[in-house]
């Protein structure tokens, strides 16, 4: 016990003399470089990189029928271009997990299907 509060006398007596002082205002000033530095140049990604990366939906177009799962960035709005006619009918859709068909995406958190009836959760269901 004698022991830790002499080292913790003779580091006070270090930082209080001329290269204790220097190397601890050294220290503080690295830590505010830092913190501004992080304030200008941002940590993480843009929004802009963000909104253009995408999310990966499965589509039906309909123009042609033929469904898909392609890569939509955030800031896009449905319809999107069809991977197969390239018109811009394809809608987001979702797969029942009974019986397989797709119907139309929505924002609900609880679904019905259209084509068998079946009730589930927005977490059950294939985006």
């Amino acid at each position: 016990m004698f022991e830790d509060n002499e080292r913790l006398q003779n580091l006070r007596e270090w930082l209080n003399s001329g290269w204790g002082m220097w190397i601890a205002v050294g220290v503080v000033a690295l830590c505010v470089v830092i913190a501004v530095a992080s304030m200008f140049r941002g940590g993480g990604s843009d929004a802009g990189d963000l909104a253009s990366s995408g999310r990966l939906v499965t589509v039906q177009c309909k123009a042609c029928q033929h469904v898909d799962r392609v890569d939509v960035p955030y800031d896009e709005k449905f319809p999107v271009k069809c991977p197969k006619c390239r018109k811009r009918e394809a809608v987001w859709t979702r797969r029942c997990p009974k019986c397989e068909k797709l119907f139309p995406h929505s924002t609900a958190k609880e679904y019905s299907c259209p084509h068998c009836g079946a009730e589930f959760r927005t977490d059950e269901a294939d985006f």
